[in-house]
Parts: C-alpha cells; structure tokens; sequence
C-alpha cells in the first residue's frame, strides 16, 4: 500500500513540476512578445511544447509570433495544429485566415472565417476580410452580401467598405448601385477627387459621357491627373482620338501607368501609327510582363506594321488564359 500511495504521490510530483515548468517558458516566452522580441519568444514556446505538445494555445502564442516576423507559411502550420487540438479555438482560425489572406491563399482564408464566423457571429472585421477575399477570387455576389453585413455594425473603416462594394457592384455590372456608394462617400468629403474619379468612371462604363467628363474636369481642376486619364477615355470612347492621345501622352511622360500606356498603344492603333504603339506595349510589357492582353494588342501593332512572323510570336504568348481573339489570329494568319 505504502509503495502505490509512494509511486501515487511521484506521478504526482512529477506531472505537477512538468506543468510548472511548461508554464515557466510560456510566461518567458510572453515577456519576450510584449517587447515585441518574437526571435527570442519562439524558442521558449517550442521548450514549453516539447513539455506539453497537447496544448493549443502554446501552438496558438507561437503561431502569432511567427506571423509577427513575417514566417506566414509556419504560423499557419501552428495554428492548424490548434485547430485540430481544439476545434473551437477562435482566434487560431481567425489569425489563420489572416495569414492566408496574406499568402494570397483566399479559399483557405475564406474557409477559416466560414468556421470563425460559425463561432462568432458579430465580427465585422470577419465579415470584411472575407468579402476582401471574396473579392479576390472574383465571387463579386458573395463579398457585396459581406460588406453589405459589415454596414450593419460601427466599423472603423466604413468608408474602405463602400468603396470595395462599389468595386464589386461594378464588377457586377450594377454601375447605378457603385455610383450611389460613391455619393454616399462624396457626402462626408464632396471634394474628395480620388472618388469622384471612381465615380466618373462608372458613369464612363455607362457611356453617359457627358457626367462622366463632369467628374473628369473636377479631377483635373484639383490637378489630379486621374481625371486626365478618364477624359482620355472619354475621348477614346467618342472616337476624338487626337484628344486621347494628348491626354494620355500627358500622364506616361510623367508616371509609367500601366492602363494609361495600353490605352496610348490603342490610340495609336487608330490613328495608324503602329511602330508608335509597338512602343507603347514594349513599355506596357516591362511593367507587367504577364498581362497577356499587352502581348495580343503588341501583336496587332506588329502585324499592321507588317512584322507577321513577331506578330505570331506575341499571339503564342497572348493565346492563354483563353483568349479566343489571340487563338483566332494564330489560325487565320500564322499557319
């Protein structure tokens, strides 16, 4: 009897002292993340786990830790072991969704928040980030549904939440709903010209041209050269090609704007000048090298130019991601 109660009380003594010093890193390793000195706070959690690897939280602390230095792809792992220890820890699966969001891995964000959301159902920051990332996998539907949820709440940055539902309802092609969004940003800040661009280029997809030039002008009086480029497109749309140009020419001398050089490439093409808009989708490409559509327009330009063989070579490029347009050309003139 005396030797069980003596291997009793042992036992004891010993799970009691494992605990206290599982517990002793974990407060060494806390100390060290309030001073933000995560590089020294990760190796106390990982002492604290190798005593005690079934406890989620640890993996949580050290999870966060992680994302603190920039190690998302590890944070996530810790996390995911939280998870799965305890399958309602909340904020493992909502610090998880932000580090896929991060890694621009949106499903895996979306479905931690599903989960989190299913947990606690009046976080609007979970409601923005997965309408953000609903955004980001083009699930316009799913994000205005989102935003829509977080107006429902006293949000901090509400005026982020219009603009990106805007953005969707444009996507969507309900311009009359992202104009109403802007105004409703217009109204706390009617000089704002950064919107009233957004909201003139809504009216531009309308092809109401005559408000769209409206806001074009309040831009450009505010010397925001935004409104430069939506004139031009004004211009563009209108066939006053010549207008156009001079209107983005005006904007590429000065900052090398992707959407500014592509639409100068197209007016170039109108006016048949096609060594010029070579140029402009040679510039285009060395800024963004895989937009496909900079390779078929520079494609065109070569063959009006007469360069057939490098303009069946653009068209190669620009056939994937299903572009029928490229694929029609390769069969019509690159045989």
């Amino acid at each position: 009897m005396k030797k069980v109660f003596l291997i009793t009380a042992l036992l004891f003594y010993s799970i009691s002292s494992f605990c206290q010093t599982a517990e002793e890193f974990i407060n060494k390793a806390n100390s060290f993340a309030d001073q933000w000195d995560y590089d020294k706070a990760i190796p106390e959690y990982d002492k604290a786990i190798e005593l005690n690897p079934d406890n989620a939280e640890i993996y949580y602390l050290r999870g966060y830790a992680k994302t603190n230095i920039n190690q998302k792809e590890a944070a996530i792992a810790d996390f995911a072991k939280a998870i799965e220890l305890n399958t309602a820890d909340t904020a493992s699966y909502y610090e998880k969704a932000m580090a896929e969001e991060y890694i621009q891995n949106y499903e895996a964000a979306i479905n931690d928040l599903n989960k989190y959301i299913d947990l606690v159902n009046d976080d609007p920051n979970a409601y923005n980030l997965r309408a953000s990332c609903e955004l980001q996998i083009t699930d316009y539907k799913a994000a205005i549904k989102d935003f829509t949820k977080v107006l429902d709440f006293d949000f901090e940055d509400i005026g982020n939440v219009y603009l990106q539902r805007a953005y969707a309802y444009q996507e969507m092609n309900e311009y009359q709903k992202a104009i109403d969004d802007f105004n409703t940003l217009l109204k706390d800040n009617p000089q704002n010209t950064r919107i009233i661009v957004k909201r003139g280029y809504t009216k531009w997809l309308m092809n109401d041209y005559k408000a769209a030039m409206e806001d074009a002008n309040k831009a450009i009086k505010d010397k925001n050269p935004e409104g430069t480029f939506l004139r031009g497109l004004i211009y563009f749309k209108q066939k006053k090609y010549k207008d156009a140009l001079n209107d983005f020419e005006n904007i590429t001398k000065k900052y090398p704007v992707a959407e500014a050089l592509y639409y100068q490439g197209k007016t170039h093409m109108a006016l048949k000048k096609y060594n010029e808009a070579i140029t402009d989708f040679d510039k285009l490409i060395e800024i963004k090298p895989k937009y496909r559509g900079a390779y078929y327009a520079r494609g065109n330009a070569k063959f009006k130019a007469g360069k057939k063989k490098e303009a069946c070579a653009d068209w190669k490029i620009a056939q994937g991601n299903n572009n029928s347009e490229a694929e029609k050309s390769l069969k019509e003139h690159c045989k």
